[in-house]
């Protein structure tokens, strides 16, 4: 499994736990199946491929040549090639899988046209590119973006993640050191930025922090913010 990453973390989080359900499922079958066990290891690319392009206006290009059809009936590589930076070509070029995952738009034109050059099945998250939509073998969309289910298209009631519980211990044991945690419970508070419809000015921010302490001193709890 190959994933592609448009520079992202939450997209190339999204992606890479797709992936990870693909590992999953292959682990599945090599137990129960000897004669798979050790093939195809490592089944999954453990470091995204980043996509870069040389301009928007390229990006624009790729994307009614994806649509018409003329990516199809010349060289994909070379249309990469033309697009992309040198480095992400060349990573592209230096890459093999039968399925390749992406999450955004940008990183989700570049999946299907390789795919196509590497026969390999194109799995996105998230609403795709359009008009590209039907050419995925795969679209698992959150239930946000109002996709509707079918034979090829996958709704979740929430975002991707790749944390589990083996991650969680393994970061608090890397991490506990590090602060001079007493209590023994803690809670966490993840603050993000200013985005497209949405804005957290500085009351709002300061009324949730007032209600994490107040919590915190309820819960006679410590409190980490980021």
């Amino acid at each position: 499994v190959v994933v592609f990453s448009d520079g992202k973390a939450g997209h190339t989080g999204q992606a890479t736990a797709v992936a990870e359900l693909l590992q999953q499922a292959w682990d599945q079958r090599t137990a129960a199946d000897p004669r798979l066990r050790g093939v195809a290891e490592p089944f999954m690319r453990r470091e995204p491929i980043e996509i870069r392009y040389r301009s928007w206006w390229r990006r624009g290009v790729l994307m009614l040549a994806a649509a018409g059809g003329a990516v199809a009936w010349s060289s994909p590589r070379q249309w990469l090639r033309w697009a992309l930076t040198p480095s992400s070509a060349r990573a592209l070029e230096q890459a093999w899988g039968p399925y390749a995952v992406s999450c955004g738009a940008a990183a989700g034109l570049v999946n299907l046209v390789w795919s196509r050059s590497r026969s390999a099945q194109a799995i996105h998250v998230m609403r795709p590119p359009w008009p590209l939509g039907r050419s995925f073998a795969l679209c698992v969309v959150p239930h946000h973006d109002r996709a509707a289910e079918d034979a090829r298209t996958v709704v979740t009631h929430g975002a991707l993640h790749t944390i589990s519980a083996a991650l969680l211990a393994e970061q608090a044991a890397r991490h506990r050191p590090r602060w001079p945690l007493r209590r023994a419970t803690q809670m966490g508070l993840l603050l993000g930025g200013d985005t497209r419809g949405v804005r957290l000015p500085a009351a709002l921010v300061a009324g949730v922090v007032e209600q994490a302490l107040a919590a915190a001193e309820t819960l006679d709890a410590e409190l980490l913010v980021t």
